[in-house]
């Protein structure tokens, strides 16, 4: 039993939610909205916010006006990655992709433009973006030269490499609360191989069935929800299914507001039983 930090109602938890602080989405919402006082960065006059905007850049001022009048003040010079004209551009604009760009065209030809590479599987030569190359299967022309490349001595050292930091890796918090949840309701059926115990196609999943060709993925809601981590989660998907594994996927809001939500789906998408 817990108490709720705002109505002050006591309220049930799972083993694995002891952290749970609040009884309802109303009650932990009010505490968002919980105001703070703050020094405005501009005009030093105090001011009350909601604890949760404090993040944001305009959560540091006390007005748009104070915000505006801050940002022109310090504006800076920037040269563009594209063409190399310099430009000028808020502090709060540079920190992402598109303030490094004097325009959207530049930012549109910097990130689809092509550069030759070697394929080192087949060592065909092929147009790649640029952006693509920092993964692994963006040197290649095609995922079956990656797979045959993986099996080769030279992919044999590369997974060595790849498994040593990952060894380094520990469990996240959902993660634990995944494994913990499995036991439960899967006792000694499902196994933890995110820490690089288990390699397919170039990708460590996070769970593994001990007999059956299946993997659940635990995905943390705002990581996964990046465009570019979404490709990357569709690739593994699509890499596990060739190599014949049933993958699933099983999210941080999914568990946190029901796990008996989780312990279903899986249910339904390996245990083919419907509730």
């Amino acid at each position: 039993m817990k108490r709720c930090e705002i109505c002050g109602k006591e309220f049930s938890v799972y083993p694995s939610q002891k952290d749970m602080r609040f009884c309802s989405s109303q009650c932990f919402g009010k505490y968002r909205r919980k105001g703070v006082k703050v020094i405005c960065e501009h005009c030093g006059n105090e001011f009350e916010v909601w604890e949760s905007k404090l993040k944001q850049s305009r959560g540091k001022f006390c007005s748009r006006k104070c915000y505006l009048e801050y940002e022109e003040k310090e504006k800076m010079k920037v040269k563009c990655l594209n063409c190399g004209r310099e430009f000028v551009a808020f502090p709060s604009e540079i920190k992402k992709d598109k303030g490094k760009f004097c325009s959207f065209d530049c930012y549109c030809i910097y990130v689809m433009r092509r550069v030759k590479v070697v394929c080192p599987g087949c060592g065909k030569e092929f147009e790649v973006r640029k952006s693509e190359i920092n993964k692994a299967v963006g040197n290649f022309c095609s995922l079956e030269c990656y797979w045959n490349y993986l099996r080769s001595e030279k992919g044999r050292e590369f997974i060595e490499r790849r498994l040593k930091r990952i060894g380094e890796v520990k469990p996240t918090s959902l993660e634990k609360m995944v494994c913990e949840l499995l036991q439960n309701y899967f006792s000694n059926e499902w196994q933890y191989v995110g820490d690089g115990k288990v390699f397919i196609a170039g990708y460590v999943p996070d769970f593994m069935h001990k007999s059956e060709k299946w993997i659940i993925e635990a995905n943390g809601d705002y990581w996964h929800s990046l465009p570019k981590v979404k490709d990357k989660d569709r690739e593994k998907k699509k890499a596990y299914e060739k190599c014949g594994y049933k993958a699933l996927e099983v999210w941080e809001s999914e568990f946190k507001s029901d796990p008996m939500v989780v312990v279903d789906k899986i249910m339904e998408t390996f245990y083919q039983i419907l509730y």
